[in-house]
C-alpha cells in the first residue's frame, strides 16, 4: 500500500506538471475550462500553482516522506473549500462565471483533503530537525504577504464583483479570477504556516521546493512584462515587488535545497554520514 502510493504521488506529479505546461500555452481544452476572458498572465499563474502543486507531490513521492502531505492537504483544504464557499454563495448567481458542478467538485475536493491532513499529519517523522532560522523568519514573511493578498483580492472580489480593480496586482483581474487567486494565496498561507507551527525542516523543504517551482514558472514572463510594456507606476511598483520576492524565495529555496550541506534534498544517509566524518 505504501508504495502504491508513493507511486500515484510520482505519476500526479508528472501529470500535473503535464497539466501547468498546457495552461502556460493555453493548450486545447484549457481555455474552455477556464472560460471568462483573462489576461495571459492569468494562465501562467495558474500554471505557476499546478507546477508548485506537481512539485510537492513529486518530491514527497519520490522521498517517501509521506508526513509533508499534511500542508498540502490543509493548503487545498483551504482552497477548494473557500472556492466551494464562493461559488455557492456568489458566483453560481452569475451563470457565464460559476456552476454547481464547479462547487460541487470543489466541496468534494475539500473534503478529500480534509481527510488526507487528518491522516498524514499522525505519521511520524523521523528527521526532527527545527528550521533553520532564516528559513523561519522567511516563512512569517511569506505567511504575511500571501494572507495580505489573498484578503484584499477577496475583499474587492466581493466589493465589487461587476468591476473588480485590482491596482496592486500585476495585471487586471477580472471578477471571478480575483476571487479565485484570493483563494488560492490564502491556502498556500495555510501551507506554509502548518511547515512553521511544526517546525521541522523536513517539512519546511516541501513548500521551499513548491515554492521554487512557482517561481521558476513566473519570473521570466513577470520580468518581460516590466521590461516590455508601459505600466502605471503603482502597477509597475507593484510588479517589481512580486519580482524581489520570486527572487529571493528563489534564491532561499535554492541554497537550502541544493546547497547547504545540512539541509539540502539529497543528503547522505546517517551511516554513510557517521563513515566519512571517520574518515572511511
Amino acid at each position: 500500500m505504501y508504495t502504491f502510493v508513493r507511486a500515484v504521488l510520482v505519476i500526479g506529479g508528472l501529470s500535473i506538471f503535464v497539466l501547468a505546461y498546457m495552461f502556460l500555452n493555453k493548450i486545447g481544452w484549457v481555455n474552455e475550462f477556464w472560460a471568462w476572458d483573462d489576461k495571459k498572465l492569468s494562465f501562467v499563474f495558474i500554471a505557476s500553482m499546478q507546477a508548485a502543486i506537481a512539485a510537492g507531490m513529486f518530491w514527497i513521492g519520490l522521498s517517501g516522506k509521506m508526513a509533508g502531505l499534511a500542508a498540502g492537504g490543509l493548503n487545498l483544504t483551504v482552497m477548494m473549500g473557500g472556492l466551494a464557499i464562493s461559488i455557492f454563495g456568489g458566483l453560481a448567481r452569475i451563470e457565464q462565471y460559476g456552476s454547481l458542478a464547479l462547487a460541487l467538485f470543489c466541496l468534494l475536493f475539500a473534503i478529500i483533503n480534509v481527510l488526507l491532513f487528518l491522516w498524514a499529519r499522525r505519521l511520524p517523522i523521523e528527521d526532527t530537525r527545527p528550521m533553520p532560522p532564516l528559513a523561519r523568519y522567511s516563512f512569517m514573511l511569506f505567511i504575511v504577504v500571501l494572507l495580505s493578498i489573498g484578503i484584499v483580492l477577496l475583499s474587492v472580489g466581493i466589493m465589487y464583483p461587476q468591476n473588480a480593480k485590482i491596482s496592486f496586482f500585476p495585471w487586471d483581474l477580472p471578477f471571478p479570477t480575483a476571487i479565485f487567486f484570493g483563494w488560492m494565496f490564502l491556502g498556500d498561507a495555510f501551507y506554509f504556516g502548518y511547515a512553521l507551527y511544526r517546525n521541522y525542516w523536513t517539512l519546511a523543504c516541501v513548500p521551499l521546493l513548491s515554492f521554487l517551482a512557482y517561481d521558476l514558472v513566473l519570473i521570466q514572463p513577470f520580468i518581460q512584462r516590466l521590461m516590455q510594456e508601459e505600466l502605471p507606476p503603482l502597477r509597475q511598483l507593484s510588479l517589481i515587488v512580486y519580482i524581489g520576492v520570486l527572487i529571493y524565495s528563489g534564491l532561499l529555496a535554492i541554497y537550502y535545497l541544493f546547497i547547504n550541506p545540512q539541509t539540502r534534498l539529497w543528503r547522505p544517509a546517517p551511516l554513510l554520514r557517521k563513515s566519512l566524518s571517520e574518515g572511511l
